[in-house]
């Protein structure tokens, strides 16, 4: 792609940008309405879950579920960006399996958007059918779906790299400080 393909504007039509909206809603609707009811929850999600719980009931910063540490000590497992993230959303919208799997649902939105962004911007999904199709195919898969319907930090990782993949998209003037 050369600087100049990424340098022109790309915008999506308004048909192709509603159709996005509506599609993103609408999986947004359904899945926290359906949050609480499958997966069943297991013991990864509460071993992610766990520190942010702790923290917000004034626990410190914890995990009782953590199979290498104690109840008494600092959290130090991995992906603590995640718990808290999961902090911070906890406190905003109360303790409750929808609440904790509700924060994964909206990183695969942004994923999502994040991701038609970038194939628009460097013209890798040159219609509008097949891109509409792509965030189908990205919202579809078994393995996502297990994904953003847990409590797990899968999303997390794929909202960082998507956004990477979007940060990756831009021209580089706009990248420059100063």
């Amino acid at each position: 792609i050369t600087s100049r393909a990424m340098s022109e504007k790309n915008p999506p039509s308004r048909r192709e940008a509603i159709c996005v909206v509506v599609m993103l809603s609408v999986f947004l609707v359904f899945n926290l309405l359906t949050a609480s009811r499958y997966p069943f929850v297991w013991i990864d999600e509460v071993m992610y879950s766990d520190p942010a719980f702790n923290l917000l009931l004034g626990n410190g910063f914890t995990s009782t579920a953590w199979y290498a540490q104690g109840g008494n000590e600092f959290w130090a497992g991995n992906v603590p960006l995640h718990s808290w993230l999961l902090f911070a959303w906890l406190k905003a919208f109360g303790i409750s399996i929808t609440a904790v799997r509700s924060l994964n649902l909206v990183f695969m939105v942004a994923t999502c958007v994040l991701i038609w962004r970038s194939c628009l911007r460097l013209k890798l999904v040159s219609t509008q059918r097949h891109r509409l199709l792509l965030l189908v195919l990205i919202l579809g898969g078994y393995s996502l779906i297990f994904s953003y319907r847990s409590g797990r930090p899968n999303c997390l990782r794929l909202l960082a790299i998507s956004g990477l993949f979007y940060a990756f998209s831009m021209k580089r003037r706009a990248l420059a400080f100063g």
